[in-house]
């Protein structure tokens, strides 16, 4: 087992300042749960609570979207039974896209099976934006696998199920995020509002300088 002192050597990379500023680094590009690990090993918990003050958010939801969001996805069980997220982060969610312009445009890079997706949908009912959805629909591993018991792919027609009500303001694009990004890129595209809930590996870095070039002025990134 290392040390305390070792593990700060072996992560101190010479373009980082410090340790903490690296931590920083992997906290906002959303490597949270390695990150909180990291900071346990390091003896940074109270370093953690200040990046989680410093990057949350919390607007102001009516509790009436929250009831008739909670309705949405109660009524889904393959969403319910399988929390990814907790209601509040699912009315976070909805606010935010609740708050952008007419006709926006909705780039959501992970779906699983629609509960981000009908958080999205649900709070830009009013503004009418339109929501582009990347995944490879194929099932978690650990205890979020449904795939083994299931055809490969079920998720996808569970996903398209659970969507269904706003599938005139939502396109699938089936596949991996950084081919699909590229392809995005090169056709152009820009996005008002950007939702990154992939792989959260080291895909992410890519993921997210493609995103750079997806962005519209003044986007917002959810991570």
């Amino acid at each position: 087992a290392w040390t305390t002192l070792e593990l700060k050597q072996s992560l101190y990379i010479k373009e980082f300042s410090s340790v903490e500023f690296f931590i920083e680094f992997l906290y906002i590009h959303g490597i949270h749960k390695q990150t909180a690990k990291l900071c346990k090993a390091l003896g940074l918990e109270s370093l953690l609570n200040k990046l989680k003050e410093r990057y949350s958010f919390n607007i102001a939801i009516s509790e009436e979207h929250k009831e008739s969001l909670k309705a949405i996805l109660n009524s889904s069980p393959s969403i319910t039974n399988q929390v990814l997220c907790s209601l509040d982060d699912y009315y976070q969610l909805s606010g935010i896209a609740k708050g952008l312009n007419k006709n926006s445009e909705i780039l959501e890079i992970g779906t699983y099976k629609g509960g981000s997706t009908l958080s999205l949908a649900k709070g830009s009912e009013n503004n009418k934006s339109y929501i582009t959805c990347i995944d490879l629909y194929m099932g978690f591993r650990g205890k979020h696998v449904t795939h083994v018991k299931a055809p490969i792919h079920s998720e996808y027609l569970t996903w398209q199920n659970n969507v269904y009500n706003y599938s005139n303001r939502i396109h699938s694009i089936h596949g991996s995020s950084l081919g699909i990004l590229q392809r995005l890129v090169n056709e152009g595209k820009k996005y008002d509002l950007i939702f990154l809930d992939a792989g959260h590996c080291l895909d992410t870095f890519c993921e997210l300088a493609l995103i750079s070039c997806l962005s519209k002025p003044n986007s917002i990134l959810v991570l």
